[in-house]
């Protein structure tokens, strides 16, 4: 893991306005990271294939992984601080996502988790997205305390998710390695769309 910290002057150009800095298992590093976030406290939260892990600056935390028996072998496989400050951590081995809460991860029900959550991603009504790149649900929102699968509801077709983004955007590709755009509940095959729009409101919610 490294960083780069600013040094004096701030406005000095070039890398050697910079310092680096690298830590490695020897400083209590965990290895095999899959992703880092930091949320307004300024921690630096890394999700890895040791587990999760909190960092200060210093020293690194083992976060414990939620109680709940289906966490028992799976591993990290995504973290995402949202804009309210809260932290999300995806998981593999069908368990689901969890959020940090009052000092440690607590497990959120999610009606057929997927093998693994790879991605997250928060749209402008401040609901939650998360996606897996493989078949199956592969799209699911969080939003008023419940997890929904989102596949059927926004008719996407068959195909990997290759990228979910603020506000709001899926990148979608098919097996003919066509994109698609999301508009209006309802999806629709473009020949040079590079992202698709997830609408805040569904038709499927309006009814």
């Amino acid at each position: 893991i490294a960083a780069a910290l600013v040094a004096t002057p701030l406005a000095a150009a070039g890398i050697e306005g910079f310092k680096h800095s690298s830590w490695t298992p020897e400083q209590g590093a965990p290895s095999n990271v899959v992703g880092i976030a930091q949320t307004p406290d300024g921690y630096l939260w890394i999700a890895s294939a040791e587990g999760v892990f909190r960092f200060d600056g210093l020293s690194f935390e083992s976060i414990p992984a939620p109680r709940e028996a289906r966490f028992a072998h799976a591993i990290p496989t995504s973290v995402f601080a949202d804009r309210d400050g809260r932290l999300w951590v995806g998981f593999n081995q069908n368990a689901g996502a969890a959020m940090y809460r009052d000092g440690r991860l607590h497990a959120l029900s999610m009606p057929s988790p997927p093998p693994s959550i790879l991605k997250f991603a928060q749209t402008a009504d401040g609901a939650l997205w998360a996606s897996w790149g493989g078949q199956g649900d592969r799209l699911f929102r969080y939003r008023n305390d419940n997890w929904q699968v989102m596949d059927r509801r926004l008719n996407l077709p068959p195909g990997e998710i290759a990228a979910i983004s603020e506000p709001g955007h899926c990148c979608l590709a098919s097996g003919q390695s066509r994109r698609h755009h999301l508009d209006d509940g309802n999806c629709a095959h473009v020949q040079r769309a590079l992202s698709h729009r997830m609408p805040d409101r569904t038709d499927a919610d309006a009814r």
